[in-house]
């Protein structure tokens, strides 16, 4: 993920405000969950090919 790529999602999360609403994104790879800032983001997941989800909590939430 570029670093382009990544403020682009933070950007677009930003804009996008809603009251009591939490966020799931979805990542290609874990590493990158480090980078995204979204507000109200409950946690992070990626699908492996064969459609296995894993789930990832906020730590900063």
């Amino acid at each position: 993920m570029s670093e382009n790529e990544v403020q682009v999602t933070n950007n677009l999360f930003t804009r996008k405000m809603t009251d009591d609403c939490g966020h799931i994104v979805i990542v290609e790879k874990p590493g990158y969950i480090h980078e995204i800032r979204i507000p109200d983001v409950l946690g992070f997941c990626t699908v492996k090919e064969g459609g296995e989800i894993e789930y990832y909590r906020n730590a900063d939430g």
